[in-house]
């Protein structure tokens, strides 16, 4: 469920930034501004997934390869919408787009080509995931016998 909501944010965050002046998507800055606020809204949402999946363990413990598998599933689904919602809003809702920009922007408008898309929310955006899942899993530690009971 993490994912799925993850990702609407994205999705809400590129249509933000669309409605507000979509040449932003041409320059160096705002690109980079958005990688950034979505890596770090996707490690909040890994971590608040993997501490809900460890509460309803019996036990209350995960293993570090159920906490990678949690994040990776969040990165996952997350990508995955916003990789279909960027494909449909440059290539079906305004493919025009792409021709309205100017002649210095052309390797922006290359990253909007629809395979470009589709690999970078399929496959290559996953594969990234897949790091920052390792680091996330390594940092959430499963809870001790001592905390437990206590609880």
């Amino acid at each position: 469920m993490n994912g799925l909501i993850t990702g609407i944010i994205f999705c809400l965050i590129t249509a933000f930034i669309y409605l507000l002046d979509i040449n932003m998507f041409s320059s160096l800055v705002v690109p980079i501004g958005i990688w950034i606020l979505n890596l770090c809204i996707v490690i909040v949402a890994m971590i608040l997934s993997i501490k809900k999946v460890r509460e309803t363990v019996i036990d209350q413990s995960l293993n570090y390869g159920n906490r990678f598998l949690t994040g990776l599933i969040v990165g996952i689904i997350a990508s995955w919408v916003s990789g279909i919602f960027s494909y449909l809003l440059f290539q079906v809702i305004d493919p025009e787009w792409n021709w309205t920009l100017s002649a210095p922007v052309d390797d922006a408008k290359e990253g909007l080509e629809p395979a470009k898309q589709f690999l970078s929310g399929f496959v290559y955006a996953p594969a990234f995931y897949i790091v920052v899942s390792l680091i996330v899993s390594a940092f959430v530690k499963e809870k001790k016998a001592a905390e437990i009971e206590t609880n």
